[in-house]
Parts: C-alpha cells; structure tokens; sequence
C-alpha cells in the first residue's frame, strides 16, 4: 500500500485542526500568533524558536497586568510576509514542554497598543 509518511509536510493532519492552509494567508501578514504557551515562555526563547524564519521585528508576549504571569500566548511581528509563512512550520513545535499553535494574525495597528 501506498505510506503516507510523504505527505507530512502537507499540514493535512486528520482529527486535530492542523496549521492554516498557506492560500488562507492574509495578503502582506507579517504578523503571527503563537498561543498554547508554557507560563515560563520568554520572549527571548520565542524569538530562538522562529529567528530562522526571517527577520523578526519585535516579540511580544501577553501577561497579566496585576500579576504580569504569561497569558500562555504572543505575537510575532516578521519583518516580511515570507517570515510569517514560514512560521507556520513551528506549528506543534515543543517549546518548554508545550506544543505551540500558531496562526497568522490579523491585527493592523489599528491605534491599539503602541503602535
């Protein structure tokens, strides 16, 4: 029979909601959202995770603001969209134990933050 074991790349996971298809990609996202986080997650060892995926202009890690504990998720904002399409790859990476998800963000400074 036929292995399937060529098709990993393929983000075709059954059961489980895999990594977005790449044509759902927004047009110029540079920007991802990186959620299941271990509380212990810096955002120095998310920016090691995806540094091979392309120039990355700033991490930014969600905490609380009364007890500043880690929300468990961040953004990355890539210098380019090719960045964000590549980090994609990282989905289900462990990163201090945790499998990550991610998934392209949307979020255009729209006057929120400080942007």
């Amino acid at each position: 029979g036929k292995s399937d074991a060529g098709d990993w790349g393929k983000g075709k996971g059954k059961g489980r909601k895999g990594p977005r298809d790449l044509s759902e990609m927004p047009q110029g996202c540079t920007s991802v959202i990186v959620k299941n986080l271990s509380y212990d997650t810096v955002e120095d060892t998310l920016h090691d995770v995806f540094q091979d995926c392309g120039a990355i202009e700033r991490v930014n890690i969600l905490t609380d603001r009364d007890t500043g504990r880690s929300k468990g998720f961040g953004f990355i904002d890539f210098e380019t969209p090719e960045g964000a399409s590549r980090a994609m790859s990282k989905f289900d990476e462990v990163v201090d134990g945790r499998a990550i998800y991610v998934d392209w963000s949307e979020r255009k400074g729209g006057g929120k933050g400080k942007w």
